[in-house]
């Protein structure tokens, strides 16, 4: 795994990789907010149910805490156990085919060398996702 390469005459490391960022609530959770916003009379504010927060922008998402998101997102047909990945649609039927949105989530980073972890964002915590596979036989 290459991320940098140390230039011998500076003695300084010089980034090699291009993705160093995760990608944010507004890619991840763009299918959510679209199919909400198309849904006549959806609710905002507190859920009767559950007491908490509806998330219905990208300013809620960001402040809200796992379970709200699983909650918010349930009312509108969708499975999300975390805000660091794109939400799944619940089928009612066969799939007619590969699910394109959810190619989101295979999305891997590294953050640059010398990244400081911001108390006040929660995602700053996350140097790095790697995608895994099997070995070839």
């Amino acid at each position: 795994l290459r991320c940098a390469k140390l230039d011998s005459g500076s003695g300084t490391w010089e980034v090699t990789r291009d993705q160093t960022q995760p990608k944010g609530p507004k890619e991840l959770f763009a299918q959510y907010f679209q199919k909400r916003g198309m849904i006549k009379g959806a609710k905002s504010g507190v859920n009767e149910e559950t007491g908490l927060e509806r998330v219905t922008n990208v300013e809620q998402l960001s402040k809200a805490s796992t379970q709200a998101i699983k909650w918010s997102l349930k009312e509108s047909g969708f499975r999300a156990v975390t805000h660091l990945a794109a939400p799944e649609l619940k089928r009612k039927s066969k799939p007619s085919g590969p699910s394109t949105h959810m190619d989101q989530n295979l999305h891997t980073f590294m953050r640059p060398i010398g990244h400081t972890v911001d108390p006040h964002d929660r995602d700053s915590r996350i140097l790095c996702r790697l995608r895994m596979a099997l070995p070839q036989r």
